[in-house]
């Protein structure tokens, strides 16, 4: 079941894998969400205030834009990913940037690391959580590669999002119906089965929990990404005004703001072995 899901997610990105790449230059407040994302993941990387000879993994790095950030601040980074199209683009991206001499992009899986135990200083892993059918071995696998005292960046997508939970073809509490729905209408013929794997979301405590079990200490966090709002699936705040109203209640969360704070779409943590 594991390798099936891995090939149907491999076979996803190899496809989408530009798409990913210009997720990261569009103005809309989808894309606006993954650029605040990056922009903070780099902003707890820097608080580190690590030594430019730390061992850094970037761990399904996409087109390595984040990858990229990091080698930009005098950094060599080992970046993998599972999808040979992600890593040629990790690759260019590094090559447009001048970067690529402290890159090595090569083709990895999270549940199988090619590096030694107690090896690397910082591990980050940004948008692969959702993707992952087994997440704690993954975290597992991760603490293993971990130095003592090493850290760890990592994101996953949020359960309870806001905009999920004001709309009604969304809400979480429907999940399980709508999953059985969909499996009884593709079994029986009745609806086209999708190329685009299922992803997984986890509530906070979830997550904070299978960071504890794999021995990771949660350090800080921050919930990230508001938007885009609908009503059954259609969109109600568009383009400029997404945005914005994404900024407005990212402050609000920011501020610590009940129930705000709780309920964007991303909860990006670090953590400490």
């Amino acid at each position: 079941m594991i390798d099936e899901k891995k090939k149907n997610v491999n076979a996803y990105f190899d496809t989408e894998s530009s798409n990913w790449n210009e997720i990261y230059h569009k103005k809309d407040v989808y894309s606006v969400i993954h650029q605040d994302r990056r922009s903070i993941a780099i902003t707890f990387f820097e608080e580190l205030s690590l030594p430019h000879d730390a061992r850094i993994l970037d761990i399904g790095c996409g087109a390595g834009l984040t990858t990229v950030d990091i080698a930009k601040r005098g950094y060599v980074v080992e970046a993998i990913d599972s999808v040979d199209a992600m890593i040629d683009l990790t690759r260019q991206n590094a090559l447009n940037c001048g970067v690529e001499k402290q890159i090595n992009a090569k083709v990895n899986d999270i549940h199988d690391l090619h590096f030694p135990d107690n090896s690397l200083d910082v591990v980050i892993a940004l948008g692969i959580a959702p993707w992952i059918a087994e997440l704690n071995i993954a975290l597992k696998e991760i603490f293993r590669v971990l130095a003592p005292g090493g850290y760890v960046i990592m994101n996953v997508d949020n359960r309870y999002r806001l905009n999920h939970l004001l709309d009604p073809f969304y809400m979480p509490a429907l999940a399980g119906l709508k999953e059985g729905l969909r499996r009884l209408l593709e079994n029986s013929g009745l609806r086209n089965v999708t190329g685009i794997p299922r992803t997984r979301r986890h509530t906070v405590t979830e997550f904070d929990g299978l960071l504890s079990s794999a021995g990771l200490v949660k350090v800080k966090h921050c919930m990230i990404g508001f938007g885009p709002f609908s009503f059954l699936k259609i969109q109600i705040f568009p383009g400029a005004v997404g945005v914005w109203l994404h900024r407005f209640l990212q402050r609000a969360a920011n501020l610590g703001i009940p129930l705000i704070r709780s309920t964007g779409s991303q909860y990006l943590v670090l953590s400490r072995k």
